[in-house]
């Protein structure tokens, strides 16, 4: 019994390439700006083996994942992460120019149309409209008594923070 619960736990404890693949296939395809092609059956095929690893006892390593890359994948292609995943981390509106962030993006693809055409503008005008309307001294003010989450938020949404003597003195 204690051998059955051993390689249970071996196998259970084992690198699990299912994330990576799904990153690395969303990445492809919007690299690529493709869906459908002979690689991208390949890594859907693949992906469809890895959804049931656990479940039929397959195995598949990390070192498997690196020849299946290189063997399948089109060296001539640099895959890159989509622009709309890291929206949020790029500041919306630098409250010291009053200016929207640039952000380089495709914009044929449906995410980072949705995100930086769609989303992004109405989240600007908002901004725009809440930092108008609001006293500017005051607003800092809210953001510099907020918890640390808040504050990184307050940090993400305005862009650069601006550091006055006031808020130096405050934080001592």
């Amino acid at each position: 019994m204690s051998q059955f619960l051993k390689k249970s736990f071996d196998f259970a404890w084992q690198y699990n390439c299912l994330g990576v693949s799904t990153n690395y296939f969303g990445e492809m395809c919007y690299s690529m700006n493709l869906i459908d092609s002979k690689i991208h059956r390949r890594f859907a095929s693949l992906h469809d083996y890895l959804v049931d690893t656990s479940k039929n006892g397959y195995t598949f390593s990390a070192e498997d994942w690196k020849e299946f890359k290189i063997k399948n994948a089109d060296p001539r292609i640099k895959v890159v992460a989509p622009a709309f995943k890291s929206a949020r981390d790029v500041a919306i509106l630098d409250l010291n120019t009053q200016k929207p962030a640039v952000v380089k993006y495709k914009r044929e693809n449906i995410g980072d149309y949705l995100v930086f055409e769609v989303a992004r503008p109405k989240a600007l005008a908002f901004i725009q409209e809440s930092v108008a309307a609001a006293n500017s001294t005051h607003l800092m003010n809210v953001l510099r008594n907020l918890s640390w989450k808040r504050f990184r938020t307050g940090i993400l949404l305005f862009g650069k923070w601006r550091r006055s003597s006031a808020s130096a003195a405050t934080r001592s």
